[in-house]
C-alpha cells in the first residue's frame, strides 16, 4: 500500500492560495514529471523556511537535472520538496513570482 501524498497550502504575496504536493526527497520518481512550480524548504519544528521557489517545463527534469535540489541542501539545510503541476507558463510565472515576492526565499 502506498503511503499518501501530503498537502500543504502556501499563500503569495496577492493573497492567492496555493496547494502542494510534497514529494518524497531521496525519491526522484515522486516529482511531478509536467510543468509547474516547485519549492524547497527546510523542516523546522512548528514551521518551515521557503528556501527556494522555481518554476519549469518539467518539475522532474529542473530538480534532477541541476545542481538547484543539491545547493539548496547543502548551504541552506533544505529537507523539504513541494511541487504543483502548472502546465500554462505564464501561469506558473506568475504564481512563482507571487510566492517568492511574499517569502523572499534567500536562493531566490
Amino acid at each position: 500500500m502506498q503511503n499518501p501524498m501530503t498537502y500543504r497550502n502556501f499563500s503569495g504575496k496577492s493573497g492567492a492560495t496555493y496547494l502542494f504536493g510534497q514529494a518524497k526527497p531521496n525519491d526522484a520518481s515522486t516529482l511531478p514529471m509536467q510543468g509547474g512550480v516547485f519549492i524547497f524548504a527546510k523542516d523546522k519544528p512548528n514551521d518551515i523556511d521557503i528556501i527556494y521557489v522555481g518554476e519549469a517545463n518539467s518539475i522532474y527534469g529542473e530538480i534532477i537535472n541541476t545542481t538547484l535540489w543539491n545547493t539548496a541542501k547543502s548551504q541552506y539545510g533544505a529537507d523539504l520538496i513541494f511541487g504543483r503541476p502548472r502546465p500554462d507558463p505564464l501561469a506558473r510565472s506568475a504564481e512563482a513570482k507571487d510566492l517568492i515576492a511574499q517569502w523572499a526565499p534567500p536562493m531566490n
